[in-house]
């Protein structure tokens, strides 16, 4: 197990974080949380919202069958999965 893993294990998964990943700027993911399976184009999709997030803070993004939402992006991208029983 890598630390990062570890550390998704240990400290953020069961604390409100379900669909966890840690992805490297070389596109190569580090880490995730059980289940949570994402195609290549969206970790593309993941690093170009670094050089231009504009696409992503107006539409969100689709990963692993879900759109999410993107409140923040300064770092990393915190997304929040989009419910329909909470947008109506």
């Amino acid at each position: 197990m890598s630390a990062w893993q570890g550390y998704i294990d240990k400290n953020l998964l069961g604390f409100g974080m379900e669909a966890i990943a840690i992805i490297g700027d070389d596109t190569i993911p580090r880490a995730t949380s059980p289940g949570f399976d994402f195609k290549s184009d969206e970790i593309q999709s993941i690093i170009k919202a670094f050089e231009d997030p504009s696409e992503i803070r107006h539409h969100g993004i689709q990963i692993a069958g879900n759109k999410y939402f993107v409140p923040n992006l300064v770092n990393a991208i915190y997304m929040v999965k989009m419910d329909t029983e909470v947008l109506q």
